[in-house]
């Protein structure tokens, strides 16, 4: 039985899904390349995927993975094994060049699990109840046309660039791509939902991801030109399925509650990027991070208008690395790590306001760094 198999079959045993979703999942979703496991008597016993995704993230697009389908037997639980699988996909990202990893935990009690593995909450959504006798009375039909938007529909190419140009003007936002819209809709379809358009003179003014329940109505998702074609869309969603109450998720109205979780997968690449746009000196120790010890370090993000003050702090030649080189070597009682300091310091000058080492130093300055 292959991997793939058998990380179905995991699934199967540990979520509730369907069927159908588990095709769609496993079909359109799931690669051997991005599914990370563990085994025990040639079984897989864990396993979760590391889809990646590009978000925004202070006016930048940095690519980030989305961890999905995070699940261990039931016989194997308790024992760390799901925080050894975290551990092994947080080193995947980081050579994969990952800066964040991002999941929304499926109960409140794996947050604090997570957290351990270092996410912490940061990512919001908002939710309103609303009755169709609040939304204001439009003639929907005089101006707009509601229309149906099906996966593979002439509309469905008009509404992903449509979808794509409010989504790309979000902060803190994971982009969706053409392939992860259509597979958006296929959920949404299983689920027993659809996807709506309003068209003015043949142009989307706005989308609605709804799904009709016994009650009331869920609006997962709205984008809209402006809110005039929004509370028409609800109200005219509302008329269409025989239901005046609906719930309305979005990222910027209502009442906020936490949703996702994320945590820093490369420190330094991370904060080289934020060098670029932060003004002033800003100093970061990061320690602590046993899954991805390569992001233990101190970091100086500088904008000096003289290179040597950040370089006799954050370099091959700064004061810190000297000093611990040392002190480890004389707390250990090693020679490893010794090196001429004094003839260092005598053979350092200034250049263009720059560090620089005479000849007769090299010798010491190679020692050093060696």
């Amino acid at each position: 039985m292959s991997v793939k198999e058998q990380v179905r079959m995991l699934w199967a045993t540990c979520f509730h899904d369907s069927e159908a979703f588990m095709d769609l999942y496993f079909g359109c979703r799931y690669a051997d390349s991005l599914n990370e496991y563990m085994e025990s008597d040639g079984q897989v016993i864990a396993a979760l995927q590391r889809i990646p995704y590009r978000l925004t993230y202070e006016g930048m697009n940095v690519p980030v993975a989305y961890i999905s389908g995070a699940c261990t037997h039931p016989a194997y639980r308790e024992r760390g094994v799901m925080r050894k699988l975290l551990a092994q996909a947080h080193q995947s990202m980081f050579r994969e060049g990952v800066l964040f990893s991002t999941l929304i935990p499926a109960e409140d009690w794996l947050k604090g699990y997570y957290a351990r593995s270092g996410y912490t909450l940061c990512f919001q959504r908002r939710k309103k109840l609303l009755t169709a006798s609040c939304l204001p009375v439009e003639n929907f039909s005089n101006r707009w046309k509601l229309v149906e938007i099906p996966p593979g529909s002439a509309l469905c190419g008009d509404a992903f660039r449509f979808y794509d140009l409010f989504q790309s003007d979000c902060e803190n936002c994971i982009q969706h791509n053409w392939e992860d819209f259509h597979i958006i809709l296929a959920d949404l379809l299983l689920s027993g939902g659809q996807l709506w358009g309003a068209v003015e003179e043949d142009e989307l003014q706005g989308l609605c991801f709804c799904l009709p329940e016994e009650e009331k109505l869920i609006i997962k998702e709205v984008v809209c030109r402006d809110k005039t074609v929004e509370q028409a869309m609800l109200r005219g969603l509302s008329s269409h399925y025989g239901l005046m109450e609906l719930e309305c998720y979005s990222f910027s109205d209502g009442q906020p509650y936490e949703l996702g979780m994320a945590r820093i997968i490369h420190v330094e690449a991370l904060f080289r990027l934020l060098a670029g746009i932060w003004t002033g000196n800003h100093y970061f120790k990061v320690e602590g991070d046993e899954a991805l010890p390569q992001n233990i370090m101190l970091i100086l993000t500088h904008q000096h208008a003289k290179p040597m003050m950040y370089q006799m702090i954050s370099s091959q030649l700064d004061a810190d690395r000297m000093d611990y080189l040392l002190r480890d070597a004389y707390e250990t009682g090693t020679s490893y790590g010794n090196f001429d300091l004094e003839r260092i310091l005598r053979t350092l000058r200034v250049k263009n306001d720059s560090l620089c080492v005479k000849m007769s130093g090299m010798h010491s300055i190679e020692d050093y760094i060696m």
